[in-house]
């Protein structure tokens, strides 16, 4: 899945595609959650703070799994930033 570089000192990038959506860490791990609509994607993208919203919104509404490092794909992720905030 193609990962979007984001502004965040603990979230490196994020990534959705049909309801599941991947976040890369600063230290290195990703996680999917499934079942994630359009509307919190966009909302997660557009928040001010990226851990703010992952701990208020996405950790609470959904389970992580761990990716397994030899399924990621480290050429899908994009080192574009978004947003205004380092997350902090």
């Amino acid at each position: 899945m193609k990962r979007q570089g984001v502004m965040s000192s603990n979230i490196k990038a994020i990534g959705w595609d049909k309801d599941v959506l991947e976040v890369e860490f600063a230290k290195g791990s990703v996680y999917r959650y499934k079942g994630v609509s359009r509307d919190i994607y966009e909302g997660f993208m557009a928040s001010g703070s990226k851990g703010k919203y992952f701990y208020s919104v996405i950790k609470t509404q959904f389970t992580g799994t761990k990716v397994p490092q030899e399924e990621l794909n480290r050429e899908t992720w994009c080192p574009c930033e978004q947003g205004g905030s380092d997350g902090r």
